[in-house]
């Protein structure tokens, strides 16, 4: 789920072209970064205002470390050292190993750990918890231009009808075996995405919290599974409906399960 492939100039082009490759990579990576951190100042871009928050927070921990040191605290300045140099490692990582959208939810929780630390933190009438939920107004609140990026996800009616409809199908078609577990007979392959027409369409596969417990779920790729159509041994498939991966699984006499507008799930054997 993120590239390593920077590693292979280690191995293939030495040490110091390696080291020179990773410093290239960090730091375009962090223009970029720079650059979408300033649009969100600006225009309130999502990812740049995340990762605004993301460095004030990685910032006062490194500041708190210093003020810490100063009065010969020493646990708490080791915690909040720690703490800064985790985020800063994953600042790394992201930039090293993932796009900046996928890293974002990683990024995320950072941020919750962060504000975890910034609560407990030793400060003279809470200046720096009130100073960061001010940042954290203004950037999530009053630089909030797109609300599908900020609301928090309520069902909708359609949604709940549509999570329940999904409970009734798996509750009705689906029995846990419970010889020789796990097994898997109780599995469901869920493929990333697949391509709907001319469109790559993510798989619903949200409708798999409704599956009965104890069955469990893989995450597998379209490729990987028309490649290895018959050596899968996970028992049933969620595919987007109308994917090619419907196409097929139909065409090879799979037994369908369920249907709906957005997902189709598949008994293979």
């Amino acid at each position: 789920m993120f590239d390593v492939s920077w590693l292979e100039e280690y191995v293939t082009k030495g040490v110091f072209q390696g080291i020179k490759n990773t410093l290239g990579l960090l730091f375009n990576g962090g223009r970029l970064f720079a650059a979408m951190l300033v649009e969100g100042l600006k225009s309130g871009l999502y990812q740049g205002t995340l990762f605004a928050g993301f460095i004030w927070l990685m910032c006062l921990l490194w500041m708190q470390a210093a003020v810490d040191f100063g009065k010969k605290r020493r646990i708490p300045m080791t915690l909040h050292l720690y703490l800064g140099s985790c985020l800063a490692a994953m600042l790394a990582a992201l930039l090293l190993m993932y796009k900046l959208r996928e890293g974002s939810r990683h990024l995320a929780t950072f941020i919750v750990a962060g504000l975890f630390a910034v609560s407990l933190m030793e400060t003279r009438y809470l200046k720096k918890a009130i100073v960061t939920a001010a940042i954290f107004a203004f950037l999530y609140f009053y630089r909030a231009v797109d609300l599908y990026e900020y609301q928090i996800p309520f069902g909708s009616p359609a949604l709940v009808e549509q999570t329940e409809n999904w409970q009734e199908v798996f509750d009705r078609n689906l029995v846990l075996r419970t010889e020789e577990v796990p097994n898997y007979d109780n599995a469901v392959i869920w493929v990333f995405r697949d391509e709907v027409g001319d469109d790559s369409v993510i798989t619903a596969w949200q409708m798999l919290y409704m599956l009965p417990e104890g069955f469990g779920i893989s995450c597998c790729y379209a490729d990987y599974v028309t490649e290895n159509i018959d050596r899968l041994q996970s028992r049933y498939a969620a595919v987007p409906a109308g994917s090619r991966l419907d196409g097929l699984f139909d065409s090879r006499g799979s037994r369908e399960i369920g249907r709906d507008k957005d997902l189709v799930v598949y008994e293979l054997y």
